[in-house]
């Protein structure tokens, strides 16, 4: 009984790993206008890139109560820098989902978000975790983190 359940969990296994290879990657890459950044100044990041025919991003501006989750950034850790505002999607398509019953917005081809940062010192240090709701042609959908860290100098 024991080996038949042995058996069964490598079987399940070997599936979600094989599966877990055809998962969607991204190659984000990260700008900032630092314009004279001083202490006070506002910045904006921008977090961007290219997404493979037939997978869409989710945005971060809709509300749907029962529905995919939108694109946020979060702040783990940061020195000299704030976060201010929220996520911002820049270029999405807006469109009314039958199933979801709502609005909802998403990018195609490229992703763009930025996020306006305050200067609170004359450089700065801020880790961040990008979230982000990644969907296949087939409709499965799937939660992606990722983690950055920014300096300003």
């Amino acid at each position: 009984m024991r080996s038949i359940f042995l058996v069964l969990g490598l079987m399940l296994s070997s599936v979600f790993l094989s599966n877990a290879q055809d998962l969607p990657t991204f190659d984000w890459k990260i700008s900032a206008s630092m314009d004279n950044a001083e202490a006070g100044d506002t910045l904006r990041l921008m977090f961007m890139t290219d997404i493979k025919e037939g997978l869409h991003i989710y945005g971060s501006t809709f509300e749907c109560e029962f529905g995919p989750n939108p694109s946020r950034l979060d702040s783990t850790e940061a020195t000299g820098l704030n976060l201010e505002g929220s996520l911002i999607s820049k270029g999405v398509v807006t469109e009314y989902d039958d199933i979801f019953m709502c609005e909802l917005n998403y990018f195609k081809k490229h992703a763009r978000f930025e996020q306006k940062v305050a200067m609170t010192g004359s450089s700065g240090t801020v880790s961040v975790i990008l979230e982000y709701q990644v969907c296949l042609e087939n409709g499965m959908c799937i939660l992606q983190k990722e983690p950055f860290t920014i300096r300003i100098e």
